[in-house]
């Protein structure tokens, strides 16, 4: 075995030459995209590499050491030798999944090596991660090492594969990336430190045992007769029995899916309109609310006048967007809302976005909730594709922007209206505002809330408008937020190859970040207009800390500072527990805690917590003139000693 080992290496030694080097660079290409994405963790990267260029690295491997030996007849003149089939397949195997532990463990200690810098590696935690990278590596190597013996067969039953597991998570809900090999490297793979995977561990460790058992015995059985018959060009009937099978897949799939569609949701009781414009084609429905306190007339006026409102809007959006197939809304009515606050629900067995309101409540606001209506329309109209986090900025200013995209000129002052979103832009700007804020744009949403975020936005588009037209400004609308948003990797794929900066030179013929620069100047212009405005507005500031109750919990203080707060004016206090890493939270589920403002004097949140607890706070205050609440900033906090 070590002369055919030898012989591997003479022959094969320029390809591993090559792909060493080819899968570092790959690796350090993944970790820099990590890096930048802002992943939360450098070991994310050793998960991205796994399935991308270590899945390739493997396939090559196999090429070389199985297809290209059977492929050119050469296993004949090592058959003739001394030396047992198992055994010259043995070596091949050991040779590749060695070389693809090593390029995989090296890839591994790199993102140890980046991420102990900033994050707390315990022996248990690396262990678990070894564990899961090293049964992904056996499973699928093996995998491609059995495929490798399957000769001319191989190629279409990749596709084949590809097409059943196309169908499998369109038409059922089993979801593939949670099992077997793609579930060791799944999203939690750099940061679970705790659980381990058995199930998979054992279904990779049991399935990669018997991919190479198959591959031994095809390699044995009749004197090795089947790899090397399988090995053989394909002939003509074969080729075309084939095509026949996976066309009959696709044909099968179309079918299937033309019969999974699934129905509109519906609400009985509810005043419905129907939008058929420019390819659109899609249902709007107001549930009647029941409230006891209203007469019969009273709610079906108001579910009339909304469900009028929200059809005008949305008809002339599609229209405008050149949107294709987007789905439903569905407004049914909660009495136990307050009037400002919109809920996004969920539907099973059916197609729409359902949202839970209180139409009916003496402080509704129409306007507002129509503007949250179109945002949450067209984020599930993209695919939820404009929620990426580069482009959020153009949804989220878009339901501001569309009411108002009329008093827009070239010739006009658009901030002649003095409206209530032009001084929530000037507030923003006295926050502070750069063209950093609009590439974070999570962050900044943290930082001052969405009512905020979405004036800001909206001054970036009517500055927009006014500078290069209405016609420029459409194109690149439509390219963001309209079209058809394909709902599978194509949209990944343009996400990447087509970044807003360069979507903006193509739409309006000029640098995307000298666009950003006039768009803060344009704002701090703003603000300078409403300088004595702004001055009475509320202005918060808080910082955290938390102070011990017991050997075991902590109380979070907090100590609030204001500006044109009157001494007897409610703050109130949004906070609730999150987890370990930082991601995008829900502000919906928070807990609520109002308090009346004293100066100096600390609130203390009516919450105990261990060390460890991770706490998501912000404290809050209404503003009138705004329309809206002023806060202090969105903060994550850990309990510590």
């Amino acid at each position: 075995m070590w002369h055919l080992a030898k012989k591997e290496f003479a022959e094969h030694g320029w390809v591993l030459l090559i792909l060493m080097p080819a899968a570092g660079l790959g690796f350090l290409l993944v970790l820099a995209a990590a890096s930048l994405n802002s992943a939360g963790s450098s070991l994310e990267a050793v998960r991205m590499f796994g399935v991308t260029f270590l899945i390739l690295i493997e396939m090559v491997l196999c090429n070389r050491l199985v297809v290209h030996e059977y492929s050119k007849k050469t296993q004949l003149f090592l058959e003739s030798l001394p030396i047992s089939r198992w055994a010259m397949l043995i070596t091949k195997y050991v040779i590749g999944i060695a070389i693809t532990l090593c390029i995989a463990g090296g890839s591994f200690l790199l993102a140890l090596m980046v991420a102990a810098r900033q994050e707390d590696l315990s022996l248990s935690f690396v262990t678990l991660m070894s564990l899961r990278l090293i049964a992904y590596v056996f499973c699928t190597f093996s995998f491609f090492f059995m495929m490798g013996l399957l000769g001319r067969y191989r190629i279409p039953i990749y596709i084949g594969m590809v097409l059943a597991w196309l169908m499998l998570t369109q038409f059922t809900s089993f979801d593939s990336l949670e099992h077997g090999p793609m579930g060791l490297l799944d999203d939690r793979f750099a940061y679970e430190r705790s659980v381990y995977p058995i199930n998979n561990l054992m279904v990779c460790g049991a399935a990669g045992l018997a991919f190479v058992a198959i591959a031994i015995l095809m390699g044995v059985k009749r004197e090795g007769a089947i790899a090397s018959m399988l090995a053989e060009r394909m002939s003509y009937r074969e080729k075309i029995f084939i095509a026949t099978i996976l066309l009959s897949m696709m044909l099968l799939g179309n079918i299937l899916d033309d019969k999974q569609t699934p129905d509109p949701y519906s609400i009985e009781n509810s005043i419905s309109r129907r939008v058929v414009n420019n390819g659109s084609d899609f249902e709007i429905q107001i549930e009647i609310a029941g409230d006891k306190q209203a007469t019969k007339s009273e709610a079906v006026q108001t579910a009339t006048e909304l469900a009028d409102a929200m059809h005008k809007d949305f008809s002339e959006i599609a229209g405008y967007l050149d949107i294709q197939n987007p789905e439903g809304m569905f407004v049914v009515n909660r009495r136990d809302l307050d009037g400002d606050r919109f809920e996004v629900g969920s539907v099973t067995n059916a197609s729409g976005a359902l949202l839970r309101v209180n139409y009916m409540s003496e402080d509704w606001n129409s306007r507002e909730f129509r503007t949250f209506a179109t945002d949450v329309w067209l984020s599930r109209a993209t695919n939820f594709n404009a929620i990426h986090e580069p482009r959020c900025w153009v949804l989220e200013g878009f339901a501001e922007y569309w009411p108002r995209r009329g008093e827009v000129s070239k010739d006009a002052d658009p901030w002649d209206s003095k409206s209530i979103v032009d001084l929530r832009a000037a507030y923003a700007s006295t926050l502070g505002f750069s063209g950093t804020d609009v590439d974070d744009w999570y962050r900044y949403r943290d930082r001052i809330g969405q009512p905020l975020v979405r004036a800001v936005a909206c001054a970036g588009l009517v500055l927009a408008k006014r500078e290069y037209g209405e016609e420029k400004l459409q194109r690149f609308l439509t390219t963001i937020l309209g079209g058809d948003q394909p709902d599978d990797l194509r949209s990944d794929w343009r996400l990447n190859t087509r970044p807003i900066d360069r979507i903006w030179k193509e739409s309006m013929g000029e640098d995307y970040a000298s666009f950003k620069k006039r768009w803060q100047d344009e704002i701090e212009t703003l603000a300078t207009q409403w300088k004595s405005t702004l001055q009475e507005i509320p202005r918060l500031k808080a910082t955290g800390r938390f102070e011990s109750q017991s050997e075991m919990s902590y109380s979070l203080a907090l100590d609030v500072q204001a500006t044109a707060v009157q001494p007897s004016q409610s703050i109130t206090v949004k906070h609730k527990r999150i987890g370990e890493f930082d991601m995008w939270e829900d502000d919906l589920d928070c807990l609520e805690q109002t308090e009346i403002y004293k100066p100096n004097q600390p609130i203390v949140i009516r919450q105990k917590y261990a060390v460890g607890s991770r706490v998501l706070w912000t404290t809050a205050t209404r503003s009138t003139k705004l329309g809206c609440d002023v806060i202090s900033g969105w903060q994550r906090q850990e309990a510590k000693e």
